[in-house]
């Protein structure tokens, strides 16, 4: 668990560290979004990723090439689901943003992003086993493994000094696999009608097309 927490914050690191390393000799100039003529880079967080149904801390960075082009990594450390319990787990999204001008000025900007998130939490639910001469509740661990593709778009704000604020709203679609742990192999799960309800109840074992939303208002530095 230790080294998948630690994987997104790896690929970030990397990421940053090939842009720095491209753009070596290179005049660094610190502007605005309007007015920038050399490569910046941007560190930020994003308040609001507390509030998903995984939740947690999340940082972002990515570097700007022109006015009109920017590319975005982000990462988070997720530690709650809810309903759920003890759970763990991180997210990374990224992709090319593409910035245009609305009323004179280049702060508007859409994304297309590849995400992906896991999280591993502990539930317990009802099984029959040994050949159904055993049942009952079963406390147990399940992993929940999200791929997709998402677009995202907004606005950017500055605030000054090098500081900026944003905010960006988009849809995606996914391929979400829920894996149950630590049961017996030929358990079978006693399935009710919580399985209709899987964004109240949670996902039962198995493969679903997972359609998700994006909405974040995130704070970032230029440099």
């Amino acid at each position: 668990m230790y080294t998948q927490i630690k994987l997104p914050f790896f690929i970030l690191a990397v990421f940053l560290e090939c842009m720095s390393c491209r753009l070596a000799g290179q005049k660094m100039e610190h502007m605005t979004i309007d007015t920038f003529s050399a490569v910046s880079f941007r560190v930020g967080i994003t308040p609001t990723a507390l509030l998903n149904i995984n939740s947690g801390v999340q940082f972002s960075g990515g570097a700007t090439f022109s006015r009109r082009f920017t590319l975005n990594a982000e990462t988070a450390y997720l530690f709650n689901t809810v309903n759920k319990e003890d759970s763990r787990g991180y997210r990374i999204r990224f992709g090319p943003r593409y910035s245009f001008r609305i009323r004179g000025n280049f702060n508007y900007f859409v994304e297309p992003t590849f995400n992906m998130w896991k999280v591993n939490y502990a539930d317990q639910h009802y099984f029959f086993w040994n050949n159904g001469q055993s049942e009952g509740n079963i406390k147990h661990r399940v992993q929940q493994t999200m791929t997709g593709a998402a677009i995202h778009g907004g606005k950017s704000w500055d605030l000054g000094k090098g500081f900026w604020i944003e905010y960006s709203s988009g849809f995606g679609l996914g391929r979400l696999i829920v894996d149950y742990k630590d049961i017996p192999a030929d358990a079978t799960e006693n399935i009710g009608l919580e399985a209709f309800f899987p964004l109240l109840k949670g996902f039962k074992e198995g493969t679903y097309t997972y359609p998700f939303l994006i909405f974040h208002i995130s704070a970032y530095r230029v440099f």
